[in-house]
C-alpha cells in the first residue's frame, strides 16, 4: 500500500501541517506561504502521475487553480463598498459550487488512488475498499490554508476544549448501543483500519469542516445578522440541515438520517462554541471512524 503514486497525498498532509507555521518562501517580497508552495508541488506531482494513477490532468489542474484564486478572492476582498460586496458575494458562490463538485467528485480532470480493494473486515461478508481522490485533498488544504486561522498557542486551545467539553458526551451518546455491538465482535485494530482513519482525517473531515462550517455555516452567520447566540446556533441548525440533505444517499434507509442530522449538528455546536474547526474536524473524525466500525467491520 505504500506506492509511490500516493506521493502527492503525502505531501498534501504534511501541507495541512505547515498551515500551522508561519513559515514562508519566496524572493525578495514576493513571499507565499510554505503550505501553498507544498501544495503547488504537491499539484504538479500528481499532474505528472496522471488520472489513471490517482492523480490529476491538464483539467483537474485548472480547475485546483480557480478554487485557490477564488478562495484567495473571497478571503481578502472586503466588504466596504457595493461593487467589492458583489464580488465578495460572486466568490462566495463560485467557491461554494466549485468546492461542493469537487467534493462530490463530479468534476473532470481527477483520477483515484486505490489503497485497498475489496478487502474483507471482521464478520463481513462484503469486501470493503479505500480509495483517495486528490482533489477532495486539494479541497481541504486551499480552504484551510486561506479560509482558517489555526490555533497558534495552548490558552486557545484550552478555552476551545473547555468550551467543546459536552461534544464527546453527545457523540458518545449517540453510538452508545452501537459500540457495545462493536466491542462484543472481537475488534481488531489492524493496517486497514488504520488507513481508514488517516485518509479520513485528511482527506474527508477537513474538507467537509471546512466547507460546512468555516464557508457555510460561517456565511450564514453574517447573513442572518445579529450578534447574540441566537444567531450563531441558528446557523448551525441551518448547516446541519444542509448538511444533512447533501449526505443523503439512496443506499441509507430514511430512518437513520435523523442520525447524520444530529451529527452535524453537534459538528455545529463545537464550532458555533468554539470558533476553532481543528475540534469539530476531530468529532467529525470519531464519528465516522465508529460508524466504520460499528456498521462496516462487523
Amino acid at each position: 500500500m505504500f506506492n509511490i503514486h500516493f506521493l502527492p497525498y503525502w505531501g498534501v498532509i504534511v501541507a495541512i501541517g505547515l498551515c500551522y507555521s508561519r513559515l514562508q518562501l519566496g524572493v525578495g517580497r514576493m513571499r507565499v506561504p510554505a503550505w501553498a508552495v507544498l501544495g503547488a508541488i504537491c499539484s504538479l506531482a500528481a499532474l505528472a502521475f496522471g488520472p489513471e494513477r490517482g492523480g490529476i490532468d491538464w483539467q483537474g489542474l485548472g480547475w485546483l487553480i480557480i478554487l485557490a484564486m477564488t478562495a484567495v478572492l473571497y478571503r481578502f476582498v472586503p466588504y466596504e463598498g457595493p461593487r467589492k460586496r458583489w464580488i465578495k458575494e460572486g466568490a462566495f458562490l463560485l467557491l461554494l459550487v466549485i468546492s461542493y463538485q469537487l467534493l462530490c467528485n463530479t468534476l473532470p480532470g481527477f483520477g483515484e488512488a486505490v489503497v485497498f480493494a475489496d478487502v474483507i473486515l471482521g464478520h463481513s461478508v462484503f469486501g470493503s475498499s479505500l480509495k483517495l481522490h486528490f482533489n477532495q485533498a486539494m479541497v481541504g488544504l486551499i480552504l484551510f490554508g486561506v479560509l482558517v486561522t489555526p490555533i497558534r498557542s495552548w490558552k486557545e486551545l484550552k478555552t476551545a476544549l473547555w468550551y467543546a467539553r459536552y461534544a464527546p458526551i453527545l457523540l458518545m451518546a449517540v453510538y452508545a448501543i452501537g459500540v457495545m455491538q462493536w466491542l462484543s465482535e472481537d475488534f481488531k485494530f489492524n493496517q486497514y483500519v488504520a488507513w481508514y482513519w488517516l485518509a479520513n482525517l485528511f482527506f474527508v473531515c477537513i474538507a467537509e469542516e471546512a466547507f460546512f462550517r468555516v464557508l457555510i455555516q460561517r456565511r450564514l452567520e453574517g447573513y442572518i445578522g445579529g450578534k447574540g447566540n441566537e444567531t450563531i446556533y441558528l446557523a448551525a441548525v441551518i448547516t446541519a440541515v444542509i448538511y444533512t440533505i447533501t449526505h443523503y444517499n439512496p443506499a441509507i434507509p430514511i430512518p437513520e438520517m435523523p442520525l447524520v442530522f444530529l451529527s452535524g449538528l453537534v459538528f455545529g455546536y463545537v464550532y458555533a462554541a468554539t470558533r476553532r474547526i481543528e475540534l469539530s474536524i476531530l468529532c467529525h473524525l470519531f464519528y465516522n471512524g465508529i460508524t466504520m466500525m460499528v456498521f462496516v467491520y462487523p
